[in-house]
């Protein structure tokens, strides 16, 4: 490395501003708000290196990134503030006709989709590293001011971290405007070590989305992507803890396959000593029918709950592909079903009378 190599936890050289996202089939939002590039979760199955941060790769070498797919989690660079180019993207998305936006993204700003905006930077200086976390929650609290100010936008929270609760009374001043959701797909903190090993615990998120829930919010849950090795009893057990903070929404979809989160899969489940059942990824057949078996496990399991209205499924596009739809027993009715998944718009609560 040359001496102009920067760090890869800091600052990124582009501010954070509203785009428009090209989501295929989740229904969450028509915009994005991404505070950062990389995210210090290091979620072994995220497919944001092969949509996103790959396409960074020459500028993420200026901070010591080699490789942005085998390195994630290793980097966090944080996009400075810069007030004017916010609201002019800002503006520029309250200005689009509702007849060009897609419905199913319910006329909202997402924050994040490529990464997490009350995540932790874990600089080694730890004078930084508050530093980085201080300076990103105040920019995640003066977006969100003035989307509620200058806007009619609505806003969907997405994290899996805590750190959330300082903004609690900041969500409920936006009323049916918002929503608080957090990632939640398992409750067993052996899978998360190796799915999720930079990230908040699962009993910790819980207890988050509960006190969002006592706090008055409107909250949604994405249990996804769920591993092979949730089994019935651990759909059981999250659906059933999920339950009872009566989420508007339960998303949810099984891993699918991106560039080389089965191979980090594999490697952090080989550096823990964990024996995975990475067979299911072997093939695209093997890699089918895990799909289709943990999305129906979740469809019945939630009904016999009595909350199979609140579960949004998101069978991935593949399972659309030819060689799946040919092969089922009843193709018509297995493409129709597909249709309809992919169809859905995701419940919004209603504003409620003064």
């Amino acid at each position: 490395m040359h001496s102009s190599i920067r760090e890869p936890i800091g600052l990124w050289t582009h501010p954070a501003v509203i785009t428009a996202n090209n989501f295929v089939y989740k229904s969450l939002s028509n915009w994005s708000l991404n505070t950062a590039i990389g995210c210090g979760h290091a979620c072994r199955f995220c497919y944001v290196p092969s949509s996103s941060t790959n396409k960074q790769a020459d500028r993420l070498a200026e901070f010591g990134v080699n490789d942005p797919d085998a390195e994630w989690g290793s980097y966090v660079l944080l996009r400075p503030w810069d007030e004017a180019k916010f609201l002019s993207s800002l503006e520029a998305a309250e200005r689009t006709p509702r007849r060009l936006l897609n419905p199913d993204g319910n006329r909202a700003v997402m924050l994040c989709t490529t990464t997490d905006p009350y995540q932790v930077f874990k600089h080694p200086d730890l004078a930084r590293a508050k530093e980085l976390t201080q300076q990103s929650l105040n920019m995640v609290q003066r977006a969100l001011e003035l989307i509620r100010d200058r806007s009619t936008l609505n806003v969907r929270i997405m994290t899996r971290s805590p750190l959330a609760r300082q903004h609690f009374e900041l969500f409920k001043t936006f009323g049916h405007r918002l929503v608080f959701g957090m990632s939640l797909p398992t409750l067993r903190h052996d899978l998360a070590r190796v799915y999720e090993p930079a990230a908040p615990a699962p009993s910790q998120r819980l207890a988050t989305l509960k006190a969002a829930s006592d706090a008055g919010l409107n909250v949604y849950v994405a249990m996804a992507p769920t591993y092979p090795e949730c089994d019935d009893a651990d759909l059981l057990a999250t659906l059933s803890a999920l339950r009872a903070v009566k989420p508007i929404t339960i998303f949810h979809e099984p891993i699918n396959i991106r560039a080389d989160n089965v191979e980090r899969i594999a490697a952090q489940g080989k550096a823990l000593g964990i024996k995975l059942r990475t067979e299911v990824f072997a093939t695209r057949e093997s890699w089918r029918d895990y799909s289709l078996a943990a999305l129906k496990s979740v469809v019945r399991i939630s009904r016999e709950l009595g909350i199979g209205d609140r579960v949004h499924l998101w069978p991935d596009k593949k399972l659309g592909a030819s060689w799946v739809v040919e092969s089922m027993p009843k193709p018509e009715k297995y493409r129709s079903w597909l249709e309809k998944k992919w169809a859905r718009i995701s419940e919004w609560p209603k504003a409620t009378a003064a």
